[in-house]
């Protein structure tokens, strides 16, 4: 029997019912998934310095090349805990240990330096939305590039252009190599 494709879904709030959609038909599809909730910038730091090997799908939204995370009162945050929304310069501050592929849903994330944060750290693969994408269209697009992995065994390469097909703007999502590969 194959090995099962692992995944881990990091889930910061405010993305609704995504990651249980996600997770519900990644594992229909054969995958065995993890669900790590966030409610702070450092569940965040901790999940990404203890990722699973296989695939990382990272849901949250973004604004401006940046995680946009919960608002907490001022004195709930630790010293060197990052505040407020999460830019690429602030996580490369901690140690991270990544799978292979990370894939994320916020909007505006597929830049330059989280690319080049997610590589030094391990991932070979990002894909991420250049622009703002709906909800329901990240989601199919999410869906049927597993399905096309995991189901009909395709490459990467193959999975990100098929699902690229599945509505007009699924064309912002971009899928970027490492300069390693």
């Amino acid at each position: 029997m194959p090995e099962l494709l692992s995944i881990q879904i990091i889930d910061i709030q405010g993305t609704g019912n995504e990651t249980e959609a996600i997770r519900q038909v990644l594992e229909y599809y054969g995958a065995r998934v993890s669900r790590t909730l966030i409610g702070r910038p450092r569940h965040l730091l901790q999940a990404l310095h203890n990722c699973d090997p296989g695939h990382l799908i990272l849901c949250c939204h973004g604004s401006g090349g940046k995680i946009m995370m919960p608002e907490l009162a001022e004195e709930i945050y630790d010293a060197s805990e990052p505040k407020g929304d999460i830019a690429p310069d602030e996580l490369a501050k901690h140690p991270l240990r990544l799978p292979k592929l990370i894939l994320t849903t916020g909007c505006e994330l597929a830049t330059e330096g989280w690319s080049d944060l997610w590589f030094q750290s391990g991932a070979h693969e990002y894909i991420a939305p250049g622009s703002e994408i709906d909800g329901n269209t990240m989601l199919q697009f999410v869906l049927h590039f597993y399905f096309e992995v995991l189901v009909q065994k395709k490459s990467t390469a193959d999975a990100h252009q098929g699902a690229q097909q599945i509505a007009e703007h699924a064309n912002h999502i971009f899928l970027i190599p490492s300069k390693r590969l």
